[in-house]
């Protein structure tokens, strides 16, 4: 697994995965700050599903993420069996009834109707609080619509009191991006970083460049 930093993030999110109890989890933050990537090689030793909405309504996701998970558990599911959220997270839940999952619903704002996310959240809360009670289930909303997801945790929201773990992912700083800037010269270095900033996304895309210029002039000018 090579992440770079996000010690933190991973010692708490394996702390939790560790726990005797049903995990709800949300990572937001701007896009190609990591989230994806984390999410996705953090816990590739266990049974996890992962699912990335579309730019699409949210019925249409919900249809598709059915579809997926029939995939997944060989099992024969259809998207008319499941007309509502609420339906879908009883499915989630009896898919863990035999063995730990864990599911990571990324670019979560796109599953809620018209970007209504209490609605979404408030189908999810009457699932958790009642009908959630074996361990294996590990659930993470992922997001990158921060206006939003950072709302999920509200004093008023559906869900507040109920996550385990709710964490906002911050680009890298200058020492850590420089890890992702291959080797170069302490002056490439600052000049990168003053380009490109923090973001994981887009100092992955230079690695293999050999003049920061020539990538500049090609993919931001």
């Amino acid at each position: 697994m090579n992440i770079i930093n996000r010690e933190e993030e991973i010692e708490k999110l394996n702390e939790w995965c560790d726990v005797d109890k049903p995990v709800l989890g949300c990572l937001y933050g701007r896009r190609r700050v990591g989230k994806s990537y984390l999410l996705n090689n953090l816990w590739s030793d266990e049974r996890t599903f992962y699912y990335l909405a579309g730019n699409a309504t949210a019925d249409r996701n919900r249809r598709e993420l059915i579809n997926q998970l029939n995939e997944f558990s060989a099992a024969p599911l259809h998207p008319e069996d499941f007309p509502s959220w609420r339906d879908v997270f009883r499915l989630i839940k009896k898919l863990a009834g035999q063995s730990p999952l864990v599911v990571v619903l990324d670019e979560a704002q796109r599953l809620m109707e018209q970007w209504n996310p209490e609605q979404f959240t408030s189908e999810l809360n009457a699932i958790w609080d009642v009908e959630v009670e074996n361990e294996n289930l590990t659930l993470f909303l992922c997001g990158s619509e921060i206006s939003i997801m950072a709302h999920l945790n509200d004093a008023d929201a559906p869900l507040h009191g109920r996550w385990d773990f709710f964490h906002r992912l911050k680009p890298f700083d200058y020492y850590d991006a420089s890890k992702m800037m291959g080797d170069r010269s302490n002056r490439e270095y600052i000049r990168t970083y003053t380009v490109y900033g923090g973001m994981p996304g887009y100092l992955d895309s230079i690695v293999h460049e050999s003049s920061l210029k020539d990538h500049a002039c090609r993919n931001i000018l």
